[in-house]
């Protein structure tokens, strides 16, 4: 059976990143072409932005340079991406065009004067990228000339454009041009902020939830991408409008969704004359404003409504990177090296350490993302070792290192230095009710129809650790067929047929915390020989969980222990075990490979029509969590918890789930209508797929949407599909304790833009999938 779900082909994908908000020291302007000296062979990058040649260039082969660059925005306008709550109501125009702007003159520059109409502020724009044109860029730098032919060295933003390529945000046109006075599409800015962001990757995407951006577009993953992120929401009508043009109110509303809508309150008198209080997005504006990216025209406007020039947007990035990632520098210890060297390094700092020069008084480090060193911050000191931190994560950061005199000469040549900084190592966790042994009476389907069906969606994602509910205990043979008896071995078993399918990324099978059936003096076999030969179990605590299991990649993570615990009282009964009394809390704790952090795992499986049971499991679950959690290790909690998410009564999110939530644990899905907010302060929550959609099913084919008035279990809300936000009505959770963020979150429903389940239906639930950063 061919697979539902792309691969997570991890390796080959483009990073899914995200912004964070860290203050800097100094950044300082370091013009000037790159040293012929300096010069390093780029890799080819194989990207294109949007853009057009001009009509009497011919495209270069090769060339990925989508159509229509005179392509005009719909009668809408560029998006107004839905106001923010609390920002001023919008104008009568509902798809006003989202900000976004040119780029004023930076404080104490020498910008040529210019016109008050021209747009003097700002270039920028998106193009398609040759694959041999990084290197034209530099070997132009090397020669003097600049990175692009039609950039000379006194253009009044020849430092920015040329850290827009030096950091490889964009590599020009295939014909050796940059064209700073084109304007930004839609599709070029999601590429543009892509390429210029950071963090954990983008699991494969199989829907688009735009109609005008199908997965076979250019520039899919990039405006993908935008719309996890949270940048971008696309217009009331579904469209994207990818070859729309960027106007500067919606650049201001693109960078002030890119930093996470950081706390922001708008002075009361407007800073300028065009963008009055009662402006779509006048919060926007004024933050933007606020940080220094843009300072207005001269005459005291704004120009909302213009285009963004791709020389502008070159401005803007780099001003936004000096104002939140320039990093900043402190004195550090390190052992003395013989020449400039990383002495550490971390997803935000790196501890640079050089030997000492004789005849220096101090020395100048500088570091930037650009290789030409172009806008680089620098440091002065008279000590051999500095910390960076404020960086991002799993970049290159090019460094320089200058002694000088007393008289602040330098002394000989300028160390240089390629430092990265490490990559973050977001562990995979997921819960799935796989229903394994389930009847053949309708609705259910027999295990070995759908076993294969689990089988591909584990594997679509290779979670570190997986919870699995469901995953009876009870003989099953090699056919997936009920088996009978007590054999001995876990894969006669159905948790370990579960099992038996998943595989790493590498093609290592998976491992179960524990294999054994019963928690009897026998553990493949519950009768008691002292009885007599009478099915009588002698409870012994072997950590089995019945239907209840933990399975890990053991390529990612190592398992440090293990075990179970009762959570209504220790089998009573005997052989007639009463499975809805006897609740399982499974757990066992884990040590990350990539990190060596540990970290705390448990599952569960409510009662599922008794309210005082489960609150009763769920409140001495997490009694137990604390008892068993001596190290005070992050907690990942999951499982099926049988309580609606949004309905009361029987099913009481608050009593049950709130036992919980209410003691410092996290539902990383967080709440409906509000879409999902950031669960950190260093890094936006960068990706949440189909939380809209119910997380029981029933088997369903079809989804409904929530206002249809279907009483059909199988829903997605906000009266979309093609939403992806904000929070289903679910059974199955993922919560978490002192975890510093989740980046990631999924519900792993195959489903197109009209609700139609893809493939065959694994189970009456569906997987759920979190990335943690511990």
């Amino acid at each position: 059976m061919p697979s539902v779900l792309p691969p997570d082909n991890r390796s080959a994908r483009r990073p899914l990143r995200a912004l964070a908000l860290v203050p800097i020291v100094a950044a300082l302007l370091l013009g000037g072409a790159l040293p012929a000296s300096a010069v390093e062979e780029p890799e080819h990058w194989p990207l294109s932005e949007p853009g057009e040649p001009p009509a009497d260039a011919p495209e270069s082969p090769g060339a990925d340079d989508p159509g229509g660059d005179g392509e005009q925005p719909s009668a809408e306008g560029s998006e107004p991406d839905g106001a923010d709550p609390g920002a001023p109501a919008p104008s009568s125009d509902p798809e006003a065009p989202l900000p976004e702007e040119s780029v004023p003159a930076e404080p104490g520059e020498s910008a040529p004067e210019a016109p008050e109409e021209s747009d003097s502020e700002a270039p920028e724009g998106a193009e398609p990228l040759g694959e041999d044109t990084a290197a034209q860029s530099l070997q132009a730098a090397a020669s003097g000339a600049g990175p692009f032919a039609d950039v000379p060295a006194n253009h009044q933003f020849a430092a920015e454009i040329a850290w827009l390529a030096g950091t490889r945000v964009t590599t020009g046109y295939a014909d050796g041009t940059f064209r700073p006075k084109s304007a930004v599409t839609r599709e070029a800015m999601a590429a543009f902020l892509e390429r210029f962001d950071t963090g954990v990757p983008l699991p494969p995407q199989t829907f688009s939830p735009f109609t005008d951006v199908g997965t076979g577009h250019k520039f899919f993953s990039e405006i993908i991408w935008l719309s996890a992120n949270g940048i971008t929401t696309g217009y009331a009508d579904g469209r994207f409008s990818p070859g729309g043009a960027v106007e500067r109110q919606a650049m201001a509303a693109f960078l002030y969704r890119a930093a996470g809508k950081p706390a922001f309150t708008a002075p009361a008198t407007p800073s300028f004359t065009d963008v009055p209080r009662s402006h779509q997005f006048y919060r926007e504006v004024e933050w933007l404003a606020s940080t220094g990216v843009t300072t207005g025209y001269k005459d005291g406007t704004f120009k909302p409504n213009a285009s963004v020039e791709r020389q502008a947007m070159a401005a803007f990035l780099s001003r936004f990177e000096r104002k939140y990632y320039g990093g900043k520098a402190s004195a550090a210890t390190a052992p003395s090296p013989g020449a400039l060297s990383v002495s550490s390094r971390t997803t935000s700092s790196l501890t640079l350490a050089w030997p000492a020069v004789s005849g220096a008084a101090k020395y100048r480090l500088a570091w930037s993302r650009a290789r030409g060193g172009e806008l680089a911050s620098t440091v002065e000191t008279t000590g051999t070792a500095q910390l960076v931190s404020g960086l991002r994560p799993d970049l290159d950061y090019f460094v320089t290192l200058t002694a000088l005199n007393g008289s602040g000469k330098a002394i000989g040549t300028a160390a240089k230095l390629t430092a990265h900084t490490t990559a973050l190592a977001p562990v995979s966790v997921a819960t799935f009710n796989v229903a394994a042994s389930k009847p053949a009476t309708s609705p259910w389907v027999l295990w070995k129809e759908r076993r294969q069906a689990v089988w591909e969606r584990v594997n679509s994602r290779h979670p570190d650790v997986i919870a699995l509910q469901e995953a009876s205990f009870n003989p099953v043979t090699a056919s997936g067929d009920p088996g009978t008896g007590h054999p001995v071995g876990v894969n006669t078993r159905f948790y370990g047929d579960v099992v038996r399918g998943f595989k790493s990324a590498g093609g290592t099978s998976y491992k179960l915390t524990n294999e054994y059936p019963w928690n009897c003096a026998n553990a493949w076999n519950p009768a008691d020989p002292s009885s007599g030969g009478t099915k009588r179990c002698q409870y012994v605590n072997n950590g089995a969980s019945l239907d209840v299991r933990i399975a890990y990649n053991p390529d990612t993570v190592t398992m440090v222990s293990q075990g179970s615990r009762i959570l209504g009282g220790e089998n009573p009964s005997g052989w007639a075990f009463d499975k809805e009394m006897e609740r399982y809390l499974a757990y066992a704790v884990f040590e990350q490979k990539a990190t060596g952090k540990r970290f705390f795992f448990a599952t569960l499986h409510l009662h599922p029509s008794d309210t005082a049971k489960r609150e009763a499991h769920a409140k001495a679950a997490r009694t137990l969590i604390d008892e068993l959690n001596t190290a005070k290790l992050p907690v990942v909690l999951t499982g099926d918890f049988n309580t609606n998410h949004w309905t009361s009564g029987g099913n009481d999110y608050t009593r049950i789930v709130g036992s919980f939530t209410n003691n410092g644990y996290k539902n990383v899905m967080g709440t409906r209508p509000a879409s999902y907010t950031r669960q950190d302060t260093g890094l936006r929550t960068a990706y949440v797929g189909r939380a809209n959609c119910n997380s029981f099913n029933g088997f369903a084919k079809q989804y409904a949407l929530a206002s249809s008035g279907s009483s059909n279990i199988a829903k997605c809300w906000n009266d979309s599909f093609r939403q992806v936000t904000n929070v289903g009505n679910n059974l199955d959770y993922i919560l978490v304790k002192g975890v510093s963020r989740v980046p990631v979150w999924e519900t792993m429903l195959n489903i197109d833009n009209s609700g139609t389940v893809q493939g065959a239906a694994p189970s009456d639930h569906v997987m759920l999938r979190a990335e943690i950063l511990l």
